[in-house]
């Protein structure tokens, strides 16, 4: 916690630091931790809401680089969008590719300057490309939804180090090529590509020619050689790094929606808080429960729970846990198998589908959840505040204010 408020006050006394990301000749490759990299994995219909409502119309209004672009693109999304190959594809996504691929202005330019070094500002208006971000992103997944691998090129005339065996991601999104002679790029650092989040925007962009793959902010790489001079048609290239895709990595995943929800739920807190603690509720004996104990009929009812389609068929769900634990040897009903999800993992849609799914049968809706690690926002609280529970809560209350404070007034 006390890091975290050391970041935070960093970030408010100099906000210069956090905004400024400048890079010195040679670029060390790395994992970039400090990038804009939502993927919006799970959150997608509730970003775009987000966006149209919240985002777009402030930035359009206050980026005027931004509005530039967006304006003049306009001939090139509607073109692209009625000769659009893949139809799911929407007019805003569309002229999102025509504004990031466009030359004049160079929108390009300032938006992966800022999306490299802003994640702590991500979640504020301090971050002025939240419209494009999330637009190429739901684009790039909508061209390439199975995750197709290709090979890519990329050149600079920067110089890049790094080591083999190294794990990276380019930090923003990288404009790429499925041609190697693309030498007006660059000649210093080639990167040899293998991608399987990177889309084909070629049919989407102002400069088809180019043959542009675009990868996003969150594609994992490992370095698997260095070259220098050529590599399998790549040449004249002083020094080249073999890239394979190993995956995603999104610090961010979901971050505006989730911080929406919170703020949503602390300003009811703050605004109403005694609704927690005064609200008039009588204490019973709840004459209308179900209450009932199973004292002495135990075996004859657990002879009636072996059908497990009695839970419910409105909505059903096939869970990959990886912290739930199976809990049938100390059960009273071992036969139903059970395993017990904890409430701090966290989990993806990966799938949602109806009446049946793998072992999984006679459901209105399934939904497919995947393990996506753990989240715990009360982590040891009651121990470290055991002795002093009522400063805890003040000093709680106060950031509370502060980040409300913050996240309205974009500082």
């Amino acid at each position: 916690m006390e890091t975290t408020v050391l970041a935070l006050m960093l970030g408010l006394v100099f906000p210069s630091l956090a905004m400024d990301c400048q890079h010195f000749s040679p670029i060390p490759l790395c994992m970039m931790h400090q990038s804009v990299d939502d993927m919006y994995d799970g959150c997608e219909n509730a970003m775009a809401k987000i966006v149209k409502t919240k985002y777009f119309p402030s930035e359009i209004n206050m980026n005027a680089l931004f509005r530039e672009g967006w304006n003049k693109a306009i001939n090139c999304a509607n073109n692209k969008y009625r000769t659009r190959p893949n139809k799911a594809l929407t007019i805003d996504q569309i002229r999102a590719l025509c504004v990031y691929t466009a030359e004049k202005p160079k929108v390009y330019d300032p938006f992966n300057k800022a999306m490299q070094c802003n994640a702590a500002r991500y979640t504020s208006n301090a971050f002025k490309y939240h419209a494009l971000h999330f637009w190429l992103t739901s684009a790039i997944k909508t061209i390439n939804p199975n995750r197709k691998c290709r090979i890519t090129y990329r050149r600079n005339n920067v110089k890049f180090i790094g080591k083999k065996f190294q794990r990276i991601r380019f930090g923003s999104f990288a404009s790429t090529s499925m041609r190697p002679d693309l030498v007006r790029f660059g000649t210093e650092t080639c990167f040899y590509i293998t991608t399987c989040y990177g889309a084909s925007i070629q049919n989407y962009s102002d400069h088809a020619g180019e043959a542009e793959v675009l990868v996003p902010p969150y594609e994992k790489f490992q370095i698997i050689h260095i070259a220098s001079g050529s590599y399998k048609g790549l040449s004249r290239c002083k020094n080249i790094f073999v890239l394979k895709s190993v995956g995603r990595e999104s610090n961010l995943n979901c971050k505006v929606p989730d911080m929406e929800t919170t703020m949503l739920a602390l300003m009811l807190c703050l605004v109403l808080p005694t609704f927690a603690v005064d609200f008039p509720f009588a204490l019973t004996m709840m004459d209308q429960s179900v209450d009932d104990k199973y004292d002495g009929c135990r075996e004859k009812m657990t002879k009636k729970r072996t059908n497990q389609v009695q839970f419910g068929r409105e909505t059903c769900f096939q869970i990959t846990t990886c912290f739930g634990a199976p809990i049938q040897d100390y059960s009273a009903f071992n036969s139903e198998k059970e395993v017990l999800v904890p409430p701090y993992e966290k989990f993806r849609i990966a799938r949602i589908t109806r009446s049946s799914y793998g072992a999984l049968y006679n459901c209105k809706n399934i939904i497919v959840l995947e393990s996506a690690g753990y989240k715990s926002n009360l982590n040891c609280m009651a121990a470290e505040h055991k002795k002093g529970w009522k400063a805890a809560i003040k000093r709680k209350y106060n950031s509370v204010k502060r980040k409300i404070k913050n996240f309205f007034t974009g500082r």
